[in-house]
């Protein structure tokens, strides 16, 4: 994925620097509650997450990718496309404590959902826990359509979903 910023955002593949600072915000339990199984990750689960999205990026024009404040150039976050193996995209996007109810992820959203068009991407998907009402509600303010309550078996994963054709 090329780099792009919004408003206040600077969006950017990772760079191996960013190991420190994506590691204290992927390490913060608080943030990790509605990411993957919920828990925080280690630093060395963060050097292979940076790792396998710089391989994605260089494979398939992809991943995910660093959240930068334009103002401060500091990491705030992580937001981008993941492949699952089953294929299709899949937005992924979370921000350090210090920096949620700021509205931003509405404008990585808008960001993410801009860059899949220019690359001619067909729809998009995003799965979330039921009780992440803000993510739902930015999902479908996005518009984004719930297409499953129990994605994949789990009770505990909804699938949001867009058409961008």
């Amino acid at each position: 994925m090329t780099a792009f910023q919004t408003p206040r955002l600077t969006i950017r593949p990772f760079q191996l620097d960013d190991l420190d600072a994506l590691a204290a915000i992927a390490g913060d339990p608080a943030v990790m509650r509605f990411v993957g199984d919920g828990q925080a990750l280690s630093r060395a689960a963060c050097a292979e997450w940076i790792a396998r999205s710089r391989e994605n990026v260089d494979r398939h024009g992809y991943g995910t990718a660093a959240v930068l404040d334009r103002a401060s150039g500091a990491l705030i976050g992580w937001a981008g496309m993941a492949r699952p193996l089953e294929g299709g995209e899949e937005l992924i996007y979370g921000l350090s404590r210090a920096w949620q109810r700021r509205g931003l992820g509405r404008e990585i959203l808008n960001g993410l959902i801009g860059a899949a068009r220019e690359r001619g991407a067909t729809g998009l998907r995003a799965l979330i826990y039921p009780d992440n009402h803000a993510s739902a509600a930015m999902l479908t303010r996005a518009g984004f359509t719930l297409a499953d309550t129990a994605y994949e078996g789990e009770d505990d994963t909804h699938l949001y979903v867009l058409e961008l054709a």
